[in-house]
């Protein structure tokens, strides 16, 4: 069975005037809001030198959301850890595009680092 599937995608974010820019969403921010939770405005992947890499060769290709945020209406770049992206796909379906428009949730959890540190972890929520 063929099914026709429309798919609209963002090419443009629109922009909020007075929100800090260069500065990606992260479980710090996150943990500070009152709602924990945005909408998906648009999807890119970028490719970045792997962390810890060896040479200039050594990149991956990373997924990148723009989301808004629900509880200021501020809008920033998340990307999104493998764990996250596994729900989302679980959520939405593996077709990024259809991710447009949709709502978002995220949790913060203590985690220890490699070194030894504490740290926050941002993951999208599970499904309820």
């Amino acid at each position: 069975m063929n099914e026709e599937v429309n798919i609209e995608v963002a090419t443009e974010v629109p922009v909020v005037d007075g929100t800090v820019e260069g500065l990606d969403l992260n479980a710090e921010i996150v943990q500070k809001l009152t709602k924990q939770s945005g909408k998906i405005l648009s999807w890119r992947k970028t490719t970045q030198k792997k962390f810890k890499a060896t040479s200039e060769d050594d990149t991956e290709v990373r997924t990148v959301l723009s989301v808004t945020l629900d509880d200021n209406g501020a809008i920033m770049d998340y990307y999104p850890n493998k764990t996250s992206i596994r729900r989302l796909v679980n959520q939405y379906g593996v077709l990024m595009p259809i991710w447009v428009g949709q709502p978002i949730k995220w949790v913060v959890k203590e985690a220890i680092s490699s070194d030894g540190e504490d740290q926050l972890q941002l993951y999208v929520a599970k499904e309820s």
